[in-house]
């Protein structure tokens, strides 16, 4: 059942300088539309698309509190979701030569009391620039080489005795259970290809335990390690241009994925390269891969999924991808239908269960998808509509929309209560608006 909501848009009031309480949209009720759910055919990709719903579904139409043209950069949740942090830039500010973005002044906003704040001394230029909470409530800000500290919107910031250390992330190239190491090395370049090395360590020793060398075209990206740990003993390179993706085990010969364990084979240099994604159930080895293609679209093969646990191998009726590729448990399959609309290819989530085999696939929503840290919850921004379904379910939870923004899922607040919504008009204006997804 659909419940009342909350929704603030933040648009010419960004820059207020004294904070300000109360919020204009608390009479505003969710949408009572729904979106229809389907199980997609999975007969053939071309059939797949046609299932897809074209049209939207009714929603409470949600005005911006004021008409501008600012720039709006959403920073981040406080850890206890009771306030969030972004950055506002004037007219002014958007109107010169700027590399990342436009210098923008520091806004805080309380979601329960609905007060607003800006903090003109802090103004963000570049990366550098940012917001870190403290467990105590305070809020850390690094502007312009310098660090404060202090409540939001209290008109107490200090300059930070000691800049906390950032906490360690885990390193990529350590093995889930930390017994190898992996290091990738570009070894050259002849005629825009790189030559490459993956090496295997020992992190008893630090003796090598595997090489493996392997090539792939300039101008990629950052490379990285060029794949990542599927277990504490197998490394997976997700692709290469001479031998496909490729599985290292740690004192084994490497596997070349594609014609090893999914049985297909592999041709170098075509329109449409494979790579590979793995996915490990949590707690087990048990893991799967899905192979795809990449390069030029019309030349994709189908995906195929491969079982580790019993070694079975199934295509999947759909030749994209979603980003990311599975859920956070490593229970589903995320599909992308890339329906047609108007001649514009848009993005359309289907789902499945990687288990069992040629589990039922099902439509869940169009637009760019954004889901909560636990996975319950998934909002999707599409042409102006902002649409939150409970996930895997995919039931409705209500749908708000914009006149003249095209709406797009900024971040959920840690308890998943709330979520931030971007909004981009014509002649760049851009808005900020908060719904509460469970009032």
């Amino acid at each position: 059942m659909l419940r009342n909501l909350k929704v603030l848009g933040i648009l010419g009031c960004l820059f207020l300088r004294a904070c300000q309480a109360g919020s204009p949209h608390d009479d505003i009720i969710p949408t009572n539309g729904t979106i229809t759910s389907s199980i997609v055919n999975t007969a053939s990709p071309s059939q797949t698309e046609s299932s897809t719903p074209t049209t939207q579904p009714s929603s409470e139409l949600i005005q911006p509190v004021t008409e501008g043209s600012a720039a709006v950069r959403f920073e981040s949740w406080s850890p206890t979701s009771d306030w969030l942090a972004f950055w506002s830039s004037t007219e002014e500010d958007t109107a010169g030569n700027f590399y990342p973005f436009p210098p923008g002044t520091l806004n805080f906003l309380n979601v329960h009391t609905w007060q607003l704040c800006s903090e003109p001394r802090f103004i963000a230029r570049d990366y550098n620039d940012k917001v870190a909470w403290q467990p105590n409530g305070q809020v850390l800000v690094l502007s312009g080489g310098a660090a404060m500290q202090g409540m939001p919107c209290n008109n107490d910031f200090i300059v930070a005795p000691d800049v906390p250390v950032v906490s360690k992330t885990l390193d990529p190239a350590l093995s889930p259970k930390g017994n190898y190491r992996a290091r990738t090395t570009i070894l050259g370049i002849t005629n825009n290809i790189l030559n490459i090395s993956t090496a295997i360590f020992s992190t008893t020793n630090n003796q090598v335990i595997n090489t493996v060398n392997w090539r792939i075209d300039e101008g990629v990206g950052e490379l990285g390690l060029g794949g990542e740990w599927v277990t504490d003993t197998q490394f997976l390179i997700y692709g290469t241009r001479d031998q496909g993706p490729l599985l290292i085990s740690a004192g084994k010969n490497a596997v070349q994925v594609a014609p090893e364990l999914f049985k297909t084979a592999f041709v170098p240099n075509t329109g449409a390269s494979l790579y590979a994604i793995a996915s490990v159930l949590p707690g087990s080895d048990t893991y799967h891969l899905t192979l795809y293609g990449v390069g030029i679209d019309a030349e994709f093969p189908s995906i195929m999924l491969y079982h580790s646990e019993t070694g079975a191998i199934e295509t999947v009726p759909f030749t994209h991808l979603w980003s990311p590729t599975f859920s956070q448990d490593g229970r589903w399959l995320l599909l992308d239908q890339r329906p047609d609309r108007n001649g514009y290819e848009s993005n359309a989530l289907a789902i499945r269960s990687i288990d069992p085999v040629n589990s039922e696939i099902r439509y869940i929503g169009e637009g760019k998808a954004l889901w909560t840290a636990d996975w319950t919850k998934v909002a999707f921004g599409l042409n102006g509509f902002v649409s939150v379904l409970t996930f895997p379910d995919g039931v409705q939870l209500g749908t708000w929309n914009v006149r003249q923004y095209n709406l797009y899922p900024s971040a959920w607040s840690p308890d998943g209560r709330f979520i931030a919504v971007q909004g981009y008009a014509e002649g760049w204006q851009q808005a900020l608006f908060i719904i509460n997804v469970e009032k």
